[in-house]
């Protein structure tokens, strides 16, 4: 693997969740003691990545005190370099993304893309997508996953030679594509160089009217970069929390 100095994760925590029915941020709700955010800064922090960003928004105060807290603990804290970004309106993911433009832009190495609501994601995964990306110069890495019931997710378009085209939002998608079984998991990594030009070209032609981060794979297909996926072994370790039920599926799933 590259030299650590060169791996970025952002993670996406701006989000209110107002299917969880709570004033709390999404990413402070607690699976097993512990909130969703903390788990996912761990599972960074142990793939090896040092140079994280946290994009932050509804009730950011609260989101960076717990992490601020948790971080000051933290056997390695004095090799971290932790950041936290205000996205103060909430116009999508790719949005979000580009908040952290001016702290990477002129960064060379990768950025990885991770969502503050899916904790059960594991060190080795990162370890093994960010192996592959890296190892055949990747320019867009999405990480997959297959659901006998994709329903509410993006899903992967391929071509005819199984080479990744582009992700339709459930919402935009046709009944064919809601067919798809292999959805996006929401993680990426990127060519950091690659991203922010891509990311410049994201518009909001779609039913959300939103900055869709998913737009950028397309946008990079049609500038002949490298675009790759990694498909998860484990679907459970992609799971998200988007209401109380999904929490407590997470819950069953740790047992």
């Amino acid at each position: 693997m590259k030299n650590t100095e060169e791996l970025h994760a952002i993670i996406l925590a701006a989000g209110k969740g107002t299917r969880m029915k709570s004033d709390l941020p999404k990413v402070l709700h607690t699976l097993k003691g512990t909130e969703l955010i903390l788990y996912v800064i761990d599972t960074t922090i142990n793939a090896g990545i040092r140079n994280i960003y946290i994009v932050v928004g509804f009730r950011h105060d609260l989101v960076k005190r717990s992490v601020e807290s948790w971080l000051d603990k933290h056997p390695d804290k004095n090799n971290l370099n932790v950041k936290f970004i205000l996205q103060t309106e909430q116009l999508g993911t790719g949005h979000a993304v580009l908040m952290c433009k001016n702290e990477l832009k002129d960064r060379p190495g990768y950025s990885m893309i991770l969502l503050g609501d899916v904790p059960l994601i594991k060190p080795g995964s990162i370890k093994d997508a960010l192996h592959v990306a890296l190892s055949k110069n990747i320019d867009c890495m999405v990480l997959s996953m297959k659901l006998e019931n994709p329903a509410g997710y993006g899903r992967i378009l391929r071509n005819l030679e199984e080479s990744v085209m582009a992700i339709r939002e459930e919402k935009d998608a046709s009944n064919d594509e809601k067919s798809i079984k292999e959805v996006n998991t929401g993680t990426f990594i990127f060519n950091n160089q690659k991203l922010w030009g891509a990311l410049d070209k994201v518009r909001t032609a779609n039913s959300q009217k939103e900055y869709y981060l998913t737009d950028v794979l397309e946008i990079m297909v049609k500038s002949n970069d490298k675009i790759d996926s990694w498909v998860a072994g484990d679907s459970n370790e992609f799971q998200g929390v988007n209401s109380v039920d999904q929490l407590k599926n997470l819950e069953a799933v740790l047992g």
